[in-house]
């Protein structure tokens, strides 16, 4: 009977801690999954530079004039993606949460306006990704250039 009862004991207690690990496997997928929905309503500004007396919710507020997008696209939050420790060279991003998926959207399919207007001619609008994702993105545009300038110095230097 001594012999079940520690049986029952061990087999309860691996149980137990195969439980918590179940717990900690949903906890975690539950937080990215979150994170992903917000993710969804969000747009990156990247080269939108600060300006004496004026607040990035103004500065997007014209940014969205010029898309034509102002009054059917309202931004819940706004904010500079804050910075690396002894890191402060250049304009940081900034982050902005639209109401919707649809709205985010609306403001994307629009982007290619920001070119023709002086004021927001360099900055660029891009979906908001994980630090991981983005970083794929830039090493494929890195390599995207590379290929781009290896085939136009094969082309020059033929036609010799």
């Amino acid at each position: 009977m001594e012999g079940a009862k520690k049986r029952i004991e061990k087999e309860s207690e691996a149980v137990r801690e195969e439980v918590e690990k179940v717990k900690e496997v949903v906890r975690v997928e539950v937080k990215r999954t979150s994170i992903e929905e917000v993710r969804k309503k969000r747009v990156m500004v990247f080269g939108l530079k600060k300006k004496e007396g004026r607040t990035d919710e103004e500065m997007i507020g014209d940014m969205l004039q010029v898309l034509g997008r102002k009054e059917e696209c309202k931004p819940r939050a706004v904010f500079r993606m804050r910075e690396k420790e002894g890191e402060s060279s250049g304009t940081r991003p900034v982050v902005v949460e639209f109401g919707s998926e649809q709205e985010k959207w609306k403001v994307l399919e629009r982007k290619m306006a920001l070119r023709r207007d002086d004021e927001f001619a360099r900055v660029f609008l891009e979906l908001d990704l994980s630090r991981e994702e983005r970083e794929v993105a830039k090493n494929k545009r890195v390599e995207r250039k590379k290929q781009k300038e290896r085939e136009e110095g094969g082309k020059s230097g033929g036609e010799s």
